[in-house]
């Protein structure tokens, strides 16, 4: 989309000639039909020296990071990557650096928000809390020292990134919750938002996934946000955390759970917002033999999720989603 307005307004300036430069300030203001195209990469828990493998294939997931970020560069029409948390083993300082160095290789803007992996628990020593995430990814929706932000990555598209991991009352726990103060803002920010298309980015699942019972998946509380996005017409949330490849509707909502970057089958998604369609995709890492072991590890030291259940049916693979309202076309002024 970015280059389609760029071509157009650099051919109605070769046609104007230097009209502006002259002094003739007549503009007209044109509109593009939008299209805006995105990825989402989520858990890549980076492990740089971890001495076993693991299900999280720590031996492994720089490279599958690395090929992850060069398939999205070779994609001509990506606007931008959301990073959906959990970015490291356990918020080591190494892992950050070496996660931001493949990440800073991206050809777009990235946005991220921090996982329970991401902050402080009692029982991990020598990790970095919030604070330190923020201050390592400005630049990548943060502005300021709060751990959510709201911004517009592309004209017409409304992108709010939620916190669900750094709240004091998981300092024990996996789950995930957002304080009253961050209820409040969502509250207002979703109010000024609604000429656009809003997309939200969670760690924490929003809405239940079959077969997903433990609390500690889901946002605690989790009825907030939803009354929250249905009073203000959002319908689209991204989320980590499950590792699973499913997508859940509950009353318009569509929580999109993403598979992990490091977990069998080694994915990430890919978006498209058109018109009144939102259409995802799922990509699998290439290398069958990587994946092979990836399901050896998974089979030995997973959770609760199947296999099945980690790659998703085809409908949760390749979806295409009925939205309420249309994505805006883009007003652009160009010379008269």
């Amino acid at each position: 989309m970015r280059s389609i307005i760029a071509l157009l307004l650099a051919v109605c300036l070769l046609l104007t000639g230097n009209a502006f430069a002259k002094g003739n300030e007549d503009i007209v203001n044109m509109t593009e039909e939008n299209k805006v195209v995105f990825a989402v990469i989520t858990d890549p828990h980076m492990g740089s020296s971890e001495p076993s493998n693991t299900n999280k294939m720590f031996h492994y997931n720089q490279d599958i990071l690395k090929w992850m970020i060069e398939e999205i560069n070779s994609k001509s029409d990506i606007d931008f990557v959301l990073v959906a948390g959990d970015i490291t083993k356990d918020s080591e300082p190494i892992n950050h650096v070496r996660a931001k160095d493949l990440l800073d290789k991206l050809n777009v803007p990235y946005y991220v928000i921090p996982g329970n992996h991401d902050v402080q628990k009692t029982s991990v020593e020598n990790e970095m809390g919030i604070e330190d995430f923020v201050n390592i990814y400005q630049g990548h929706g943060y502005t300021l020292d709060r751990p959510y932000y709201s911004l517009d990555p592309v004209p017409g598209v409304h992108l709010v990134a939620l916190d669900s991991a750094s709240d004091p009352s998981l300092a024990n726990a996996w789950g995930g919750n957002l304080s009253e103060e961050q209820l409040a803002w969502l509250d207002e920010d979703l109010n000024t938002s609604q000429d656009r298309t809003v997309i939200l980015m969670t760690h924490h699942a929003l809405i239940n996934h079959s077969g997903k019972n433990d609390s500690n998946w889901y946002i605690n509380n989790r009825d907030a946000i939803k009354t929250i996005m249905k009073d203000h017409g959002a319908q689209i949330i991204f989320t980590g955390h499950l590792h699973i490849t499913d997508i859940a509707e509950e009353d318009g909502i569509y929580d999109i759970s993403c598979p992990g970057t490091s977990t069998y089958p080694l994915a990430f998604r890919m978006a498209t917002l058109e018109g009144d369609k939102l259409t995802v995709n799922t990509f699998w890492y290439p290398d069958e033999k990587v994946r092979g072991i990836a399901e050896a590890e998974f089979l030995l030291k997973g959770w609760e999720s199947t296999l099945e259940e980690m790659k998703g049916e085809f409908s949760d693979r390749y979806a295409v989603l009925q939205l309420e309202k249309s994505l805006p076309d883009v007003s652009i002024m160009v010379p008269a």
